[in-house]
């Protein structure tokens, strides 16, 4: 036995060699037939796809007149498949910060608690129809409750079982949002386009929001994601986006205490906002991947 894996490792490191000659024509290269193993076949799922994530988190921090404390609570159950996709997420945030400046004390409670709903079919390879339900309420945005329902529509330039290497998706919201002082309708357009080559990805989508009850009401997104493989599996990652805005329908009319804003408890007026990072990221584990569905990705409802 052990005379006879030595000459089949002789033979194969012959092979560099005989690729240079006339004798590589002559060489067949022929796999014993392997018959199927009961663990070949695939495994039955009882959960049926669905994914279920319960979280909570409590952090805190202080020094001698500061203190925070951060409760964070998060449901999350999702179903992915090639042909559709749900994602439901239900939370409930409280932050607390105090403060002592010049022998007084200044609290500032924020509490956030809301859920959202996505749901997507695929109609082709092509074209995905689908809706958005989200209500949340925000002490930060001065939001009692809102609610939204938002059917959309969604149109892949390129086929949908192509995603994993490029994308160019257009996508159609319509929808109405009820907030505690306005009944409005809300309109919003995105396009969104992702390409995946050897050397990396890039991401990078436009979304536009406008209320139809008042056409001056909007807000232009623009957003870009750019990975740069260096080493297998080690990324370089460059992200930046960009919003102009006019649309804070829900700030408070009265300014109120300034501490509020200025310790964060509260939302101040402005025209824009940016963002950008850059980081590094190494991933390895398996090769194995979950369905990938990016269909109505990358939405603000």
């Amino acid at each position: 036995m052990i005379r006879q894996r030595f000459v089949q490792s002789l033979r194969l490191g012959l092979v560099r060699f005989m690729t240079r000659t006339a004798f590589m024509q002559q060489v067949i290269v022929t796999f014993p037939k392997r018959k199927a193993q009961p663990d070949d076949k695939p495994q039955k799922d009882p959960w049926h796809f669905w994914v279920f994530i319960l979280s909570a988190n409590v952090s805190a921090n202080g020094e001698s007149n500061h203190t925070y404390l951060a409760l964070n609570e998060d449901i999350k159950i999702n179903r992915v498949t090639l042909s559709s996709k749900l994602n439901f997420d239900a939370y409930y945030n409280t932050t607390r910060n105090r403060y002592n400046v010049n022998e007084q004390t200044i609290d500032v409670k924020n509490i956030e608690f809301g859920l959202s709903t996505l749901y997507v079919r695929s109609l082709s390879e092509h074209w995905s129809v689908g809706g958005f339900y989200k209500g949340y309420h925000s002490i930060y945005q001065n939001m009692a409750f809102s609610q939204s329902v938002s059917p959309a529509l969604e149109y892949n330039l390129y086929p949908n079982s192509e995603v994993t290497r490029r994308q160019f998706r257009w996508i159609y919201q319509l929808g109405v949002r009820s907030l505690s002082y306005i009944d409005s309708t809300v309109y919003n357009m995105t396009g969104i386009f992702a390409l995946t080559e050897p050397w990396g990805s890039l991401n990078a989508s436009l979304a536009g929001y406008q209320f139809l009850h008042d056409l001056s009401k909007t807000r232009l997104t623009f957003q870009m994601i750019v990975s740069w493989r260096l080493l297998e599996g080690l990324m370089l990652q460059l992200n930046g986006g960009l919003s102009l805005i006019n649309n804070q329908i829900s700030l408070a009319k009265e300014v109120g205490d300034p501490n509020q804003f200025l310790l964060g408890g509260r939302q101040l007026p402005t025209r824009f906002n940016y963002y950008s990072s850059v980081g590094l990221s190494f991933t390895f584990g398996s090769v194995n991947n979950a369905a990938v569905n990016p269909r109505f990705t990358n939405v603000d409802f």
